[in-house]
């Protein structure tokens, strides 16, 4: 873990629980990057003062990096997990890349079009079976989009040759679907 092996860089907040899917993401990138960070946890039920002050969404996750190259040091605020994603591919070119480009041979945007599906489909299933007003019809549709749109990642991945996304190297596709799929595991009654 790159959490305070060395001296961190920037400041990861994240939720007490440790259960945000956006957290998640943004943490999985650091320690795959290996950027030295401190982590900062916020009470989603009683935000501080100083938290709702620094980050104007109030929300989790966001980003303090630190700015020492100047003669003044500076602090930058990023939320937002994929904003978080690229200015960690922007402001540490020498880690390993999340955003690989056609130049590598892979469709990131293809990936982007898979991940967006899954997540969608994935979302709707799920308060499908909490919606009283739907038919059971409809339910199995929405159960059947999921299932198929889960049958697309794998063929996809398996283009790769794994066990990522694109192969043998994690990237934003992996690091955006590790926490949701991982969640849904436990809570899909498929």
């Amino acid at each position: 873990s790159q959490q305070d092996t060395e001296d961190p860089v920037l400041v990861l907040y994240r939720d007490t629980n440790g259960w945000c899917p956006f957290c998640e993401r943004v943490w999985i990138a650091l320690e795959h990057k290996g950027i030295p960070y401190k982590e900062s946890l916020v009470n989603l039920q009683n935000k501080p003062q100083w938290y709702k002050d620094l980050v104007p969404t109030t929300l989790v996750p966001a980003v303090l990096f630190y700015n020492t190259n100047n003669d003044e040091p500076k602090r930058d605020v990023v939320w937002e997990s994929m904003d978080i994603l690229e200015a960690l591919e922007e402001r540490f070119p020498d880690t390993p890349r999340l955003f690989p480009s056609s130049d590598d041979g892979v469709d990131l945007e293809r990936g982007m079009e898979v991940q967006s599906q899954v997540t969608m489909t994935g979302f709707a299933f799920q308060a499908a079976f909490r919606n009283a007003t739907l038919t059971q019809d409809e339910k199995t549709q929405k159960k059947q989009a999921f299932k198929d749109a889960l049958q697309t990642l794998n063929d996809e991945m398996m283009k790769g040759g794994g066990p990522f996304y694109f192969g043998s190297d994690m990237s934003v596709i992996d690091i955006m679907m590790a926490p949701i799929l991982e969640r849904w595991r436990y809570q899909m009654p498929l």
